[in-house]
Formats: C-alpha cells, structure tokens, sequence
C-alpha cells in the first residue's frame, strides 16, 4: 500500500506543468558548460585526446592547474586540432565578439567572425552571446538559490527547534554548571569564529574552496569545544551540586531572531560587499545568513505544537533522555512547514541574486548573470532582447518556485512525502 501511495503521489507530481519546467533549468543548470562553452567538448591536439571544457572548469576550482591553451579559445581553431566537438552554443558567458558588439539582433550577424559562430538570441552591448548568458545565469541562480537557502535552513531550524523544544523552563541545570557552560559559549565563540576573523576574510577572497574550508575547520572547533565542556561538566560532581535554576534558551533565542530580523538587508550586503572581493559567494551567504530567521520562526511554532503531543509526553515518562527525543521525535516531527519555506525561499534569492546583479554589486564583473544582463536595457531600449529574455527566464523561475511551495504548503501528504526522503 505504501508503495502504491508513493506512485500515486509520483504521478500527480509529473502532472504539474511547475515541476517540468523546474526540471528543465535544473539540467540546464547542471551541464551549462556543455551547452554553452567557447572550448570544445572534446578535440585531438598533436594526436593527444583532449577535453578543454571540462580540463577548464577543473582548473576553475582549482583541482588542477590551469594550462595556457584553455584561456584563449581561438587556439583551438588551429590546423593541428582536428576532430572537435563544440557545444550547441559555442560561446561562453564572459566571451566577446567585437565582430558583433553594440547589441545585434538575433540570429543578426554585422560582420561574419573568424570563428563563424551564429549568435541565436544576439549580443549585448560588449559582444556576448545572450544565449550563453542565460544558460550560465541559469547555472548561477540555482547554485545561489539552492545553497542560501541550505544555508538558512540549517541554521534556522537549528535555532527555532532549540528554541520551541527547551523553552524557558524545561533546561534545569545546576548554577555551577550553568556557569561553566557559560564559559564554554564564550570559548566556542572565541576559538570557533573570533579567533579565524582573519582567515574567513582572507578565504573570502580567494574563494569558495578555501572558505569552504576555512568554515569546516571552524565548526570542527565550535563542536570540539563544546562537546570538552559538556562532558566535563556532567562528569566533575562538584559542578552538578548547589541550586538549580531554569536557563531561558527560549528567551535568548528568540532575541537573537529579532535582533537579526531588524537589521536591513540592504545595508548589510553593501557593507558585506564594501570589505569583500566580489564573488558568487558573497551574495550567497549574504542572503542565507539574512534568511533563516523566518525559518527558524516557523520552526519554533511548530516545535511548540509537537513539544505537547502524547507521543513527547510519553517518550518523557519511559525516561527517554531530552536529547534522544529532541533529535529521535521532536526534530523530525517539526519539519512539516520547511520544504514550503525553503521553495519560497529559493525564489526570494534568485529575486535578490537579480537585484544585486543588477546593481552591480556583490557579483564579479567578469561574470554574467541574468540581472546584468537586464540591466543593459536601461542603455539601450530598443534592444528587447536584453531585457525580455532574462526577465522572462527570471520571472519563470521565481514563478515555479512559488507554484512548488504553494502545492508543499497546501498538500499534506505532498510535504509528508517529499520529507520522507530526507528522514
């Protein structure tokens, strides 16, 4: 029976015109380097076998290092490369054509190219390739959408679940060891983010990789820390004798979400982006560290609802620890309204990506994305081009995004069955 719910559940969701659509700019998304690349796929240099688009993109994250003959595309154009196989649209996002500069039309050509290489929806005002741009630009708004959006998530459920399920009166804790694990935050902070301020600034700069790094060394000190003083402070008697009292994690909790809820978007990423290198990583921790209080605010009510379900207070009669029943019951039950926050919130951060872009801020200048490229119109009205295309793309994107959270809020059994997945 389960099984035959599930497929029911599979074909109503094929049915949604939202999900095929989604699905296209998802796989558009994932092989943009193949669809639109000004290297070949796959070429014969001096008998060697050669695969320029995707040697490319490795040395663009830094596996391994970049070879001379892949910055310049015209090189592979020479009588000693012989079988290429170039991808449909044989331009990359930040290539030029001065040949076709100045805004053509589609399919338009003002002077043929060396490379004789059509432009099928035209050129901006720097020669390049629309079509390539909103592949690429496709590639850009999903990786921002999906990672802010991961990004608020665990952190908002994390603080919002902390914060419905202990309260202001379930965590009793001895004032000794309320004290000593008051010291442990502190040194939590201190050794988890205070004392790599340096680093995260430097890795920043450099990149995703090596911020990627820098924050998992950091969070690996956070939990070493924490997970030091917890044990020591069950363990040592005389932290766990004198008066208990109550710890207000709700309290504290909830003043953190508003302080954060307060603070202007706006100002934030501009100051972000003032002291930062321009990267696609900046906008998207920007947007996930600015998102999560309305995550965490949802989850908070729902952990509300489920701390009071007989299933808690029974799990609570047998003796079962509030840390088994925190992660084992609670945590999985209070995750009903999330996939709908994340799907709104998806379609938020492909807007605010946009509207960043469009400003020229936070986003690198060597790379195009759909806002830059609707941001040209304001020069040249009359190329409709450069205006229609990525709006359009845009608001399909933003659109189906919101159809998705809209049929995860509505539909029950949907969000039961999506969440089943990742449970």
């Amino acid at each position: 029976m389960a099984e035959k719910g599930r497929h029911i559940q599979f074909k109503k969701w094929l049915k949604k015109p939202f999900v095929w659509i989604l699905s296209t700019l998802f796989l558009v998304a994932a092989f943009a380097d193949f669809l639109a690349n000004g290297l070949p796929l796959y070429a014969n240099k001096n008998g060697q076998n050669r695969y320029p688009a995707l040697e490319k993109k490795m040395a663009d994250w830094g596996f391994t290092n970049n070879k001379a003959d892949l910055n310049i595309p015209e090189n592979w154009l020479q009588e000693n490369i012989t079988n290429q196989i170039w991808a449909p649209i044989r331009f990359s996002s930040n290539q030029t054509d001065r040949y076709n500069d100045r805004f053509q039309k589609p399919h338009s050509l003002r002077e043929v190219t060396p490379q004789g290489f059509p432009h099928y929806l035209g050129t901006d005002e720097l020669g390049h390739d629309v079509a390539a741009v909103l592949i690429h630009g496709t590639a850009i708004s999903f990786f921002i959408g999906v990672f802010s959006m991961f990004l608020a998530s665990v952190i908002g459920v994390l603080i919002g679940a902390l914060a419905g399920f202990w309260g202001d009166h379930r965590l009793i804790s001895p004032i000794p060891k309320a004290i000593f694990m008051s010291i442990g935050w502190l040194m939590v902070w201190f050794y988890g983010l205070q004392i790599h301020q340096t680093r995260f600034a430097v890795a920043l700069n450099e990149g995703g990789l090596s911020f990627l790094g820098v924050l998992l060394v950091s969070i690996f000190c956070m939990v070493g820390i924490y997970v030091i003083f917890s044990v020591i402070g069950n363990k040592l008697p005389p932290l766990n004798r004198g008066k208990k009292v109550a710890v207000p994690v709700d309290f504290i909790l909830s003043r953190l979400i508003e302080f954060m809820v307060v603070i202007p978007k706006i100002i934030l990423i501009l100051a972000v982006a003032a002291i930062a290198k321009p990267s696609i990583l900046l906008p998207t921790l920007v947007i996930g560290f600015t998102t999560w209080p309305s995550i965490a605010r949802f989850t908070r009510a729902e952990m509300l609802h489920v701390r009071h379900t007989d299933y808690i207070r029974s799990a609570e009669t047998f003796g079962i620890s509030n840390l088994r029943i925190f992660f084992r019951h609670a945590l999985p039950n209070s995750l009903s309204p999330i996939p709908s926050l994340v799907a709104f919130g998806i379609a938020g951060a492909v807007l605010a990506e946009s509207t960043l872009s469009f400003l020229g801020i936070g986003i690198p200048p060597e790379i195009f994305t759909w806002g830059k490229l609707l941001a040209q119109g304001r020069t040249n009205p009359s190329a409709w081009w450069v205006t229609l295309l990525p709006g359009l793309m845009i608001f399909l994107m933003v659109t189906c995004f919101h159809q998705l959270g809209e049929e995860l809020q509505g539909d029950t059994r949907s969000r039961e069955s999506f969440l089943r997945y990742f449970i």
